[in-house]
């Protein structure tokens, strides 16, 4: 009896023995696991810090440039970052290279960013006037031209966009005119329909921009404070009766209430920059934007926009899915949208002087 019990007591202090073992082991693994997630999280943080690092330093100084890497110490590891001038995807790019360790842990961010003060055209704009739902009734009979134009008004061969994009159906204005470029032809205003200068029911993937910053790719809030700051003659308002007496430049950012029609008459002159209709929830109503005499040079990024009675020299990108489809406006047949990366580049460059280039392009970790 007495071996009996002494066989089951030292069996239970195996097994036990046995458990705990099993148990700890299986702890320390756990715990190692959770640790080099950590490194790897770790790692990936100073990487992509010590880039918003640099992107600081271009925004501050336009000529920063990092050739030979160089090594810094942060947030208890090392980084070694490169910022160099490159040539990307036909494009004039700072590639900025950022190698962090942490914990034995390697990781590698690569970003490419537009050089600071220089201009672009953002990558929304595939057309002179581009939006998210319907255009017919929006940009009415106006003549349309995907053709690139320099400031005097030549075209520059090969290098323009389409005359119209949208993401759902497009019928030409009964008196519209539109010509524009693919696959680098250049295809000349037409009144009779041109299939390859409209591109309708084009799929976004859900990737199309809801606010004016991401259009140009800065944070949210970037351009309104850049308004608010008076940067270039720069204006933010929510009253549009404070344009009515004013050339535009830099950025005007006009923010409208939900469920209020808005009106923008411009004085005569040239007005530059880039013109911002938008409030949070993408439905800033401009029922009527007109200029009789003169010109606006650069970008015009709305929501909900109507009646464009003003010659536009540069591109018309709309936000809102929510466009006018009931009236229509006769009117904007003596108007033009003439596409222009000149003045849209001149615009956007001027942002880019004061706060740097957007970083455009992620091509993630190593």
């Amino acid at each position: 009896m007495i071996r009996s019990i002494l066989i089951l007591a030292i069996g239970a202090i195996l097994v036990y023995t046995y458990i705990s073992i099993t148990s700890d082991g299986n702890t320390s693994e756990h715990q190692g696991n959770i640790a080099d997630a950590d490194s790897h999280t770790n790692a990936h943080d100073i990487a992509s810090s010590m880039v918003d690092v640099i992107l600081e330093r271009m925004a501050r100084d336009a000529n920063y440039r990092v050739q030979s890497p160089k090594t810094e110490r942060m947030n208890g590891g090392t980084v070694t970052y490169t910022a160099q001038n490159t040539y990307y995807n036909g494009d004039n790019l700072v590639k900025i290279v950022s190698s962090a360790k942490y914990n034995g842990v390697t990781k590698t961010v690569i970003k490419y960013s537009k050089r600071p003060g220089e201009g672009w055209v953002p990558q929304y704009i595939r057309a002179a006037c581009t939006a998210n739902g319907p255009l017919n009734n929006a940009i009415g009979d106006m003549l349309i031209d995907g053709r690139n134009h320099d400031l005097n008004g030549n075209i520059i061969p090969k290098t323009g966009v389409l005359g119209v994009s949208t993401s759902v159906e497009f019928q030409k204005g009964q008196n519209g005119s539109i010509g524009g470029t693919k696959d680098s032809v250049d295809y000349p205003i037409s009144f009779s329909v041109n299939p390859k200068v409209i591109e309708k029911n084009y799929d976004w993937g859900g990737a199309f921009p809801k606010s004016p910053d991401e259009v140009l790719g800065y944070p949210e809030g970037t351009l309104k404070r850049f308004a608010q700051d008076g940067m270039n003659g720069s204006l933010y308002t929510a009253n549009p009766l404070d344009l009515e007496r004013r050339i535009l430049s830099g950025v005007t950012y006009l923010e409208l209430p939900s469920g209020k029609d808005g009106k923008i008459m411009l004085p005569r002159g040239i007005h530059k920059g880039i013109l911002i209709v938008h409030n949070d929830a993408t439905d800033s109503r401009i029922v009527n934007i007109t200029l009789e005499q003169g010109e606006f040079q650069g970008l015009i990024i709305g929501d909900y926009m109507f009646h464009f009675h003003i010659d536009v020299l540069g591109s018309i990108i709309l936000l809102s899915p929510d466009l006018e489809q009931k009236d229509n406006c006769d009117e904007s047949i003596n108007h033009q949208t003439f596409y222009s990366s000149e003045t849209i580049s001149a615009a956007t460059g001027a942002i880019s002087q004061h706060i740097g280039a957007p970083q455009i392009i992620g091509l993630g970790d190593r």
